[in-house]
């Protein structure tokens, strides 16, 4: 399969256009730094975080809780979660997302 045409194992590869394109060296240099453990466990924390507070904003009576952070809460929160949550949001509940995303969030910690 083209997929997997190139191996995903090689942690620094060379675009043939780096040493022409001052800028795309730049980028490249940007992505060989980045742990693909950091990327992950950060879009897990940040989906974990926007589902926690949403959850908290519909135990405080559809109020934003004083000790958050957040400006922003959604008027329709079912359509919130299926925007955010697209996939998921066809089999799973809100709170079984959450459930889920803790799940992620720990087992990602053991390897850590």
């Amino acid at each position: 399969m083209l997929i997997f045409a190139k191996d995903i194992g090689k942690r620094d590869h060379k675009h043939v256009l780096e040493d022409k394109l001052p800028e795309l060296k730049q980028y490249m240099e940007y992505q060989r730094k980045l742990f693909p453990y950091t990327v992950v466990r950060a879009g897990l924390d940040l989906a974990y975080k926007e589902l926690d507070d949403i959850l908290d904003f519909i135990e405080n009576g559809y109020r934003p809780p004083e000790n958050s952070s957040r400006r922003e809460y959604p008027t329709d929160v079912n359509q919130w979660y299926k925007s955010r949550f697209p996939w998921s949001s066809a089999f799973l509940k809100m709170e079984e997302m959450h459930f889920a995303l803790v799940v992620l969030v720990k087992a990602m910690d053991s390897f850590g």
